[in-house]
């Protein structure tokens, strides 16, 4: 008897994050679409093939641009540039304006802004999106996974901007209640969530820790570390905490 084949499943990411930007989130939509690709390539997790894609909703600097730290710019590895690639050319203030607009639509207009086409392109199939922004479009024939770092804008309003406060404290309740499931880095971040939505949003939330990169586990030579403590004036048997944060 001839062995049924298995279609695959379109999986998109939302790499708008990493587009242009070296910060947290940024870090972690590029790492971990590298990671995602190719674990699927090595070693798939399931019996069903993946089939993964990109999005953004911005609009990308030349690929060899360059900030002053002599970074690139175009925020994507090798890998994951040569992955399908759609994208809708709006600023970040557009897009949420434009999700927050679509969210609050009924389903029958909802269905007029056709965001499983502007996402995946033509065709039908079993798709997931994953907004690695804390955000997603409401789609119609596409599941949303969606990851919320933390909940500062809401508890830390004085360090965000009032555009960015206002966009989060709207669009994170809406898209949430969407999602099929809500990633959270934290059991902290998961009550605080909890807290904020209703008890009902609970079980729909995972908390997945992020993965610390391959880099972290070389460690360096001797005489690096020797030199790094030197320029410091630090004692070679004092031992060091370093704290890495974005303000």
């Amino acid at each position: 008897m001839k062995e049924k084949s298995v279609l695959p499943v379109e999986v998109c990411l939302d790499v708008s994050a990493a587009i242009g930007e070296t910060a947290g989130i940024a870090r972690y939509s590029r790492q971990l679409g590298q990671e995602l690709v190719k674990l699927e390539l090595e070693k798939p997790v399931s019996g069903v093939p993946l089939d993964y894609r990109l999005f953004y909703n911005r609009q990308p600097p030349p690929p060899n641009a360059l900030n002053a730290a002599g970074e690139g710019l175009n925020g994507l590895s090798p890998a994951l540039r040569g992955l399908p690639l759609r994208s809708v050319n709006l600023d970040n203030r557009q897009w949420r304006m434009l999700l927050q607009m679509a969210h609050r639509l009924p389903a029958p207009v909802q269905a007029l802004f056709d965001f499983d086409r502007k996402v995946f392109g033509a065709g039908t199939g079993r798709r997931i999106y994953h907004g690695l922004s804390f955000i997603a479009p409401p789609f119609r024939q596409t599941a949303s996974v969606i990851t919320i770092y933390d909940l500062s804008f809401l508890l830390y309003p004085h360090l965000h901007t009032r555009l960015n406060r206002l966009n989060l404290r709207t669009l994170v309740p809406l898209c949430a209640n969407k999602a099929a499931r809500i990633i959270v880095i934290s059991q902290s971040t998961r009550q605080d969530l909890i807290r904020w939505l209703g008890p009902e949003i609970g079980p729909k939330t995972r908390v997945i820790y992020p993965g610390v990169s391959e880099a972290f586990f070389q460690p360096p030579d001797l005489e690096v570390r020797r030199a790094v403590r030197a320029s410091y004036a630090l004692d070679d048997e004092r031992p060091l905490i370093l704290q890495v944060s974005t303000i």
